[in-house]
C-alpha cells in the first residue's frame, strides 16, 4: 500500500492508497474491497451554541423556548464547512465517489452542520439535506436532564446541587412539561420546520422513533446502536454502490462504530466537534477506512 500523509484538522493521519483488493482502515481494520461498494460517511455536528454560551460563564437555556435543540455557533458554521471540504479531499484520495445524498438527524445543529458541509463538499449536482429522524440525540436520560431540569445550562447529565454542594432532589413537577410526553411531540415537529434552507422538504424519514421515550423511560445504550445500525442499513440498501453522508451527535456517531466494528466505543474515542469516520461495506460487513477524524482543534477551525 502507498500512502499519502497529510494533515486532517488537528491530527496528521496517512489516507492509504489501495494497490490490492484489500483496504486497511485508519485503525487496522480490513475487509475486501469490491469496485461499487457503498460507502459511509458518519459525522457529528459544529460547535453548538449552549455549550459556548455556558463555557463563557453564560446559560443559553433560559432565554429559549426550545431547550432542546441549540443551534450553532458562528465557528459550527464554519466547522461544517471545512467537515465537508475534508470529507471531499478524503474521498477523492482513497479514489471513492463522491457523496451523492446527505441526511441529517432533525435537530437544529446537525441539519445547519449538514448544509454548511454540503457547501464544503462542492458537488457537481446541488445536494438537498434529507431530515432522518433515527439520526436523532441519544435519548437517555443524560440528555433530558441537560434540557429539562431547572437551573440547567445544558451540561449533559446535569444534576442540581444543594447550597453545600451536594446533589439536591430532582422536583418532577419542574421538569419541562415536553419532557414527560412522547419524545414524537418534539421530533414530529421537526418534519415542517422549513426555517433552514437547503433541506428537501418532499423527504419523508424512513426511519421513525416509535418507542414512546420520556422522562423515566429512557432509550437504553443497546436500543441506540440498533437504532443507528438500522438507519445505515436501511441507507446503505437504499444507496447501493454509493457514497452517502449522515450527521448525527456524539453519543450515537461513536456508538455506531461499536455496532459497526464489534469493537468497544474507547478504541474509537469521543467525537468532538464535525469530526468524521469513513465506513465501507464489503462482504464481511463495514469496514472502517478511517475513524473518528478531527477536522477541528480546541473549537478553532484548523484549515488544510
Amino acid at each position: 500500500t502507498v500512502g499519502a500523509s497529510k494533515r486532517v484538522g488537528a491530527i496528521s493521519t496517512t489516507l492509504d492508497r489501495p494497490t490490492t483488493n484489500k483496504v486497511r482502515g485508519a485503525r487496522g481494520l480490513g475487509g475486501t474491497r469490491t469496485l461499487g461498494d457503498t460507502v459511509v460517511i458518519v459525522a457529528r455536528h459544529g460547535e453548538r451554541l449552549d455549550y459556548s454560551t455556558r463555557d463563557a460563564g453564560g446559560n443559553w437555556i433560559p432565554t429559549t423556548n426550545t431547550p432542546w435543540d441549540p443551534p450553532l455557533t458562528y465557528q459550527g458554521h464554519l466547522q461544517g464547512n471545512v467537515l465537508g471540504e475534508q470529507v471531499a479531499e478524503a474521498l477523492q484520495e482513497r479514489g471513492l465517489e463522491p457523496v451523492s445524498a446527505v441526511y441529517s438527524s432533525p435537530l437544529t445543529r446537525c441539519r445547519q452542520t449538514a448544509v454548511a458541509a454540503v457547501s464544503g463538499l462542492t458537488p457537481k449536482v446541488p445536494l438537498k439535506v434529507r431530515l432522518e429522524q433515527g439520526l436523532t440525540e441519544s435519548l437517555n436520560e443524560s440528555w433530558y436532564r441537560s434540557w429539562s431540569i431547572s437551573g440547567t445550562d445544558g451540561t449533559w447529565g446535569f444534576h442540581p446541587k444543594n447550597e453545600d454542594g451536594t446533589r439536591a432532589e430532582i422536583d418532577v413537577d419542574s421538569i419541562h412539561p415536553l419532557a414527560k410526553s412522547p419524545i414524537q411531540s418534539i421530533l414530529n415537529n421537526f418534519e415542517d420546520d422549513q426555517s433552514i434552507s437547503g433541506m428537501d422538504h418532499e423527504y419523508s424519514s424512513i426511519h421513525k422513533i416509535e418507542t414512546d421515550y420520556k422522562w423515566g423511560n429512557f432509550e437504553s445504550p443497546d436500543d441506540q446502536r440498533k437504532r443507528m445500525g438500522g438507519v445505515i442499513a436501511s441507507l446503505a440498501k437504499q444507496h447501493e454502490g454509493e457514497t452517502i453522508m449522515l450527521l448525527s451527535h456524539g453519543g450515537p456517531v461513536t456508538h455506531l462504530y461499536e455496532e459497526l466494528s464489534g469493537n468497544d466505543w474507547s478504541v474509537h474515542g469521543k467525537s468532538s466537534y464535525a469530526c468524521f469516520s469513513i465506513y465501507e461495506q464489503s462482504d464481511e460487513g463495514w469496514n472502517p477506512l478511517m475513524v473518528n477524524i478531527n477536522t477541528s482543534s480546541s473549537g478553532q477551525i484548523a484549515y488544510v
